[in-house]
């Protein structure tokens, strides 16, 4: 799948743009939620929408939009039935234009997929064409998504909503994954040879391990070193550990915690330098786009190929001058 994104925004309950959706209580906040039976709406806005964005069937023109849906149910109902949904196109200049509600059942955790022609009707029943009626002149479409089953709620993210481009080569895809992967090989090795040239390889191989394994937690890392993980700096979360406390009571009240958040101050800001200088390996993993079934993007596979070039020669010329400072045996 070649996917051409948009932006998406979120209306409350009360029809109101709001920054983000209704949380469910998940831990992961990746997604949020809109309520159903109400006006709150997941809306996104696709620019760049022309002819050659539909796609040629055999019934004529459509534009394939495809959805991914994470249902909450407050209470169980009919499980077979599933929740109910609806789609519509929107002009963005025009409010009043928009097209016909597509109901749906939503397939949760799934994609779903939906081909909205080019000939379709309005909200009136009366016809009007996708590109001259709904898109722009700047080539820019609204689709709007409701829950419509009362007490349900319907999750999304950004990407979560998409139109399908013509599919990509899978071979392509794969090669470019094993791209990703020879970067951070090159990273890993980058990281290694120059600790040995300081260290000997044990210890080496150790520092490149803990570097690693940094990176990949690099944004949990940053959390903790500007105080938004819960329970406290390095030291703090030590302290809580020992005495089988939990993350949200507070401290006492005393001098030791005086000290503890003290010390916590210090490392927290030597953790929040080193965070500059650790490789988010996460962002550098392609493999989740192949296993998916999705395109990599050129631009991703440049960001990763730019960011070990950096690295590589940054630890290049450390190593470079840490090795002129050790004697070599002739």
């Amino acid at each position: 799948r070649v996917p051409h994104y948009g932006k998406l925004r979120y209306l409350d309950r009360k029809g109101v743009d709001v920054a983000r959706g209704i949380s469910v209580g998940n831990e992961w906040t990746y997604r949020s939620f809109i309520e159903g039976g109400t006006p709150a709406a997941a809306i996104w806005t696709f620019d760049d929408i022309n002819e050659s964005t539909l796609r040629q069937d055999e019934g004529g023109a459509v534009l394939p939009i495809e959805l991914i849906v994470r249902v909450f149910r407050t209470y169980k109902g009919d499980i077979e039935a599933g929740i109910q949904g609806s789609m519509q196109l929107r002009n963005p200049d025009n409010k009043d234009i928009k097209s016909d509600l597509w109901t749906f059942t939503a397939k949760d955790a799934s994609i779903n997929t939906f081909d909205w022609p080019r000939k379709l009707d309005d909200v009136n029943r009366q016809p009007i064409d996708l590109l001259n009626d709904l898109v722009t002149k700047d080539g820019r479409l609204e689709v709007i998504v409701q829950c419509l089953d009362r007490a349900q709620y319907y999750g999304f993210a950004q990407p979560d909503g998409y139109i399908r481009r013509p599919d990509g080569s899978p071979l392509w895809n794969f090669f470019k994954a094993h791209i990703s992967i020879w970067a951070q090989m090159v990273l890993v090795i980058a990281i290694g040879v120059t600790c040995s040239t300081v260290v000997n390889g044990p210890v080496a191989m150790m520092f490149t391990l803990a570097f690693i394994t940094l990176g990949f937690f690099r944004e949990f890392f940053i959390n903790v070193a500007v105080g938004k993980q819960i329970g406290g700096g390095p030291l703090e979360s030590l302290y809580r550990l020992v005495t089988q406390m939990n993350q949200m009571s507070p401290l006492p009240e005393n001098f030791g915690t005086q000290l503890i958040q003290a010390v916590d101050v210090v490392l927290k800001q030597g953790m929040y330098s080193l965070s500059y200088l650790l490789p988010d390996f996460r962002s550098l993993n392609t493999v989740d786009y192949v296993s998916y079934g999705f395109n990599i993007p050129m631009n991703h596979l440049y960001q990763v190929l730019t960011v070990c070039l950096a690295y590589v020669a940054g630890l290049f010329v450390i190593g470079y001058f840490l090795f002129r400072t050790r004697e070599v045996a002739k």
